[in-house]
């Protein structure tokens, strides 16, 4: 069985994911759908060597990129997923349905695939979960505090 496209499409998605950030970061927590037609995701970065992180849909406004630019990246990351969907059906696999994906700065990676039927509309509804189980408690553990963030709009989603 040659895995080489699979292979590759991991790569190029693992590359357009890293060059999608435009600031020097240390880690990214990335989440993915594949929906069949279509696929959606979310990621966050921190900073080097702080505990801010932005979330990648806010990052545009945030540090002043052109949205063309952004929205282009968009459209190839999803193009990837769907890819690398299809290349787990090619070599008669059950293709994923969410992607989990951390990736820090000293090459560390960590990419999971699910398999469950997808409960909700949009990757956005599962967003708060996520951010729940891996951001917040890596920006805590970096020292985040909601009063002090420049995201303090998002963290007022989280402590209500």
């Amino acid at each position: 069985m040659d895995t080489t496209n699979l292979e590759t499409t991991t790569q190029q998605l693992i590359e357009t994911i890293i060059e999608s950030v435009p600031a020097d970061w240390d880690k990214i927590m990335f989440y993915g759908e594949n929906r069949g037609e279509r696929a959606d995701y979310f990621y966050y970065f921190f900073r080097k060597d702080s505990p801010e992180f932005l979330p990648d849909a806010e990052m545009h406004y945030i540090l002043d990129l052109d949205p063309t630019d952004y929205h282009e990246q968009t459209d190839k990351i999803n193009h990837l997923i769907l890819k690398l969907a299809g290349e787990f059906k090619a070599l008669g696999r059950e293709p994923f349905t969410t992607m989990t994906l951390m990736i820090d700065d000293a090459g560390g990676l960590d990419l999971n695939y699910g398999y469950d039927p997808l409960p909700f509309g949009r990757a956005e509804d599962y967003e708060m979960k996520f951010t729940k189980k891996y951001v917040v408690p890596e920006w805590k553990a970096r020292g985040g505090r909601p009063e002090k963030s420049a995201m303090r709009r998002v963290f007022e989603l989280f402590f209500k």
